[in-house]
């Protein structure tokens, strides 16, 4: 995954608690601003070091999208498309961020990125979405879907020549199993690459659980030793 799509999660974050900050800071001193400030750039910078270190360990998974006869539909991943549903794990990128980083493809004719895509163009559009998670472009860090400022469904339009298209479903709430977000979509508007308009697909649906607290141990502790050696390290 590159680098700056992995900004985009840090940047969504720090949007959140931006505001929360300045206010805070601005009753210090100023010899007491300064020194908070320089302060709260280590942690972020520390953290955002961190986080690209992890970087290697978080997969970006394709959703693909294809036609069967006369009906737009997803051909990967297998579940999602035998079963209409999947299930995945929030993962933490951030301290106190969790998400999904997932991108858009078409399927092409010889598979395998072989060949004309199959579809032209499409519309990714939102049918129900948890209230505490939103979609977000990697490339720009747009609000796709999960807008509370609209209530309004969110879509994402795809065309052959801008299909691949990276994307993060974010939460500063951890989600549970008791309690998993839900997101729900279908292709509409389907065009296929020889002209055809495609009926709509069926509602998919991608459960979102949290991931194993194995995992998060093992990254609070490797957390833990970095900051032991760093602190050695300047002792």
């Amino acid at each position: 995954m590159a680098t700056e799509s992995l900004m985009t999660p840090i940047c969504w974050w720090c949007s959140l608690t931006s505001a929360r900050a300045v206010k805070v800071v601005s009753n210090f001193t100023p010899i007491g601003r300064r020194i908070s400030i320089m302060g709260m750039a280590k942690r972020i910078l520390w953290s955002a070091i961190l986080a690209l270190m992890a970087s290697a360990a978080l997969a970006h998974e394709h959703i693909v999208f294809g036609r069967n006869g006369n009906q737009a539909v997803v051909v990967e991943p297998h579940d999602l498309a035998m079963n209409l549903q999947m299930e995945r794990e929030f993962e933490e990128l951030y301290p106190g961020v969790w998400g999904y980083d997932w991108g858009t493809e078409f399927a092409t004719e010889g598979g395998h990125g072989m060949g004309e895509h199959v579809l032209h163009s499409m519309r990714l559009l939102q049918i129900e979405i948890s209230p505490q998670m939103q979609g977000i472009r990697a490339s720009d860090g747009a609000l796709i879907f999960g807008d509370p400022s609209t209530g309004a469904p969110g879509y994402l339009d795809l065309t052959h020549d801008n299909s691949h298209v990276g994307m993060y479903f974010v939460s500063n709430v951890r989600p549970s199993r008791a309690n998993p977000f839900i997101f729900r979509f279908q292709i509409v508007d389907a065009e296929a690459h020889d002209g055809t308009m495609l009926e709509d697909s069926p509602i998919y649906t991608i459960t979102f659980v949290p991931e194993p607290a194995s995992m998060v141990a093992l990254a609070a502790g490797l957390a833990i030793v970095a900051r032991r050696r760093a602190y050695k390290a300047r002792a």
